[in-house]
């Protein structure tokens, strides 16, 4: 890949390879993985190449592989997604949102239950939009 990335914030390799193996909690709603779902840095993957001054290095994301709850949980709330309405809409932006729902609900049943659901963020999107757990938090978190 070799592409510049001069916009986000993305890890060094050695940052991006330090948060595998590291459990994630979700602060926010994401198209599949509701605000608060769970799960793990599965992989550090180079995401092109940036200049810092005259010197071009290689960038990294890292892959977060959510738990199989949080695509269960998903396609239960899907419906009541898809039937709930905002009395401050317009129609069209209630059209266009109950759209853009349905292919989302669309794509996640072509999920087989033995495939998971993975999403890849910058060092950016990882600090402002995860957590990372604890072994004691997440005993917490599931009693």
């Amino acid at each position: 890949m070799n592409k510049e990335t001069n916009n986000q914030n993305y890890f060094n390799q050695a940052e991006a390879q330090g948060k595998v193996g590291n459990r994630v909690q979700t602060r926010i709603d994401f198209s599949f993985a509701p605000k608060g779902s769970t799960g793990a840095v599965i992989s550090a993957d180079p995401a092109g190449m940036s200049r810092v001054g005259n010197v071009a290095q290689m960038v990294f994301d890292v892959a977060v592989q959510w738990d199989t709850q949080t695509v269960q949980l998903t396609q239960a709330g899907m419906e009541s997604w898809l039937e709930k309405t905002d009395e401050n809409e317009n129609t069209i932006e209630r059209t266009a949102r109950r759209e853009r729902l349905l292919g989302e609900q669309e794509e996640l049943f072509i999920l087989q239950p033995q495939q998971l659901l993975v999403d890849w963020f910058t060092k950016d999107e990882y600090e402002r939009f995860l957590s990372e757990l604890t072994q004691a938090s997440e005993n917490v978190d599931t009693q």
